[in-house]
């Protein structure tokens, strides 16, 4: 068993440079009496006395004087360790893992990547699609982006942004189909369903409840970007995130308003903070969330439907113009 850890030699360092208890407990930020018991622990470790107890402070003993240059020694090598460290941290290399939901993953992420790159030649970027949250509820990544707070605790929180989503579908299939006019409409249409979709369900409105139970699903998947692909393919109607209206801007907004309201957050953990490679990574996550840079991640609702009859509205103005 090791009689002593380097807690306990900083600790008797600093009681040997500042001769006293109380003092060294100030520069600690630790009360006194816990830096008196630790050195009583430390000297019980040892088996011999390190110092003598006197009303101006403290006086090493011959135990303490033997012991001291060794413990200068560990101090040096703590030092250039650390700084090894800190000069390993301010680069902005290595490797990042983040875990993010699939469709985020290939429909916002991916494409920024290459620019990110670009900014940061030396990170290598691991992007985590699996639904690892649900499976181990512990923050494996070292950052996460969902819907939901990990079961670890120990954990940093930024809320990014809010996702809003509306019902979508294809050209070709309301071509097919026709464009529901209600909701009760809605429930005899094909459908397209995310079967792990069940985030923040307090943020769901009775009817988006109703039509969830009610609806006939053609189509279920676990990930949001097959979701995506078969919507565009006109498989069938799906709430999506009014994002991508303006990604993909062939599909149909229908004309229902706000499905859902979700909060997204970013979580990492604390320790991690000032490594430059996960700072330079958290300012490029929260950018590319920026509600400031994008209405889609607004807390207030910006309605698909309306945005794109204006975009076809302009679009046909402009060609009636040309």
């Amino acid at each position: 068993m090791n009689k002593f850890s380097w807690d306990d030699i900083s600790l008797f360092l600093a009681v040997v440079e500042l001769g006293s208890f109380a003092r060294a407990s100030l520069k600690l930020n630790m009360a006194q009496p816990s830096v008196g018991r630790r050195i009583d622990q430390f000297e019980e470790r040892l088996g011999a006395k390190l110092f003598e107890r006197k009303s101006t402070g403290v006086e090493l003993t011959s135990a303490g004087r033997a012991i001291l240059p060794a413990a200068e020694n560990m101090a040096r090598s703590a030092n250039k360790l650390e700084q090894a460290a800190n000069v390993q941290q301010s680069a902005i290399e290595g490797a990042v893992r983040i875990a993010v939901p699939d469709g985020l993953a290939t429909f916002w992420l991916a494409p920024a990547i290459a620019k990110f790159q670009t900014e940061n030649p030396k990170l290598r970027v691991t992007l985590d699609c699996g639904l690892w949250q649900k499976e181990t509820g512990d923050l494996s990544a070292d950052y996460a982006i969902m819907y939901e707070e990990p079961k670890d605790q120990d954990t940093v929180r930024i809320p990014l942004c809010w996702v809003h989503y509306s019902y979508f579908a294809a050209r070709n299939y309301v071509d097919t189909y026709g464009m529901p006019k209600t909701l009760a409409e809605l429930l005899s249409h094909r459908s397209i369903r995310h079967f792990g979709q069940t985030q923040q369900k307090v943020n769901w409105s009775n009817q988006t409840t109703a039509i969830e139970t009610l609806a006939n699903c053609d189509v279920t998947t676990n990930s949001s970007a097959a979701c995506l692909m078969a919507l565009r393919s006109g498989a069938g109607i799906l709430a999506a995130p009014t994002a991508v209206c303006e990604m993909f801007p062939e599909l149909v907004a229908l004309p229902f308003g706000q499905v859902v309201k979700l909060r997204l957050y970013l979580y990492y953990r604390r320790e991690t903070a000032n490594v430059a490679r996960m700072k330079a990574t958290r300012e490029w996550l929260i950018d590319l969330f920026d509600s400031r840079n994008n209405i889609w991640f607004r807390e207030d609702f910006n309605d698909p439907y309306e945005y794109m009859q204006k975009h076809e509205k302009h679009s046909l103005n402009s060609s009636s113009v040309a």
